[in-house]
């Protein structure tokens, strides 16, 4: 009887611990997008524009497989990770993201972007003009601007999370959160 009492317990307490240990990897996204946009406010307060990471040469690796929506400029790429899914921020860090100064931290699971732009000119990587969800100003209004995303399969079941914030529009938008 305890043995199929404890086997019960075990069957409900498993998913939900999986679900919260999901969930506490699901932070580091929003932590470093919050990081992101700090680095991005203090970049503009000095040059008077945002910094844009996408087009440095040292970046590579695709985000879920694909070139994706801005380009294949992923930082760090996704398939460097170790067993646990993790990979160091700053190991051979582009000069873009170390000119940013963004700082993680810990070891990261997601891979991040960050593209920018200046007054009338508007977000296109790779000549994709992404949304992200955004509806975006007209481009005459729209001043210096812009898009940071984090991305990861966290579980490794080939569904990626996504964190995506903009100086255009208010709040992060999350996409599978827990996969």
């Amino acid at each position: 009887m305890v043995v199929v009492i404890i086997g019960i317990l075990t069957a409900i307490a498993m998913p939900l611990y999986s679900r919260s240990k999901y969930r506490s990897f699901a932070l580091e996204g929003s932590e470093v997008l919050g990081r992101i946009t700090a680095a991005q406010e203090g970049y503009r307060a000095t040059f008077n524009m945002y910094a844009d990471t996408s087009n440095d040469h040292g970046l590579s690796g695709s985000a879920n497989g694909t070139l994706g929506a801005l380009g294949n400029n992923w930082w760090p790429a996704q398939m460097t990770r170790d067993a646990d899914g993790q990979v160091d921020f700053y190991n051979n860090l582009p000069a873009s993201w170390n000119q940013l100064g963004v700082r993680p931290r810990q070891r990261v699971r997601y891979s991040y972007q960050s593209i920018a732009g200046r007054p009338g000119v508007a977000p296109a990587v790779g000549g994709a003009t992404p949304d992200l969800g955004y509806s975006l100003l007209p481009t005459a209004q729209r001043g210096s601007w812009f898009y940071a995303i984090a991305t990861g399969d966290l579980d490794r079941d080939g569904t990626f999370s996504r964190f995506e914030l903009s100086s255009l529009a208010p709040g992060i938008r999350i996409t599978n959160e827990v996969e």
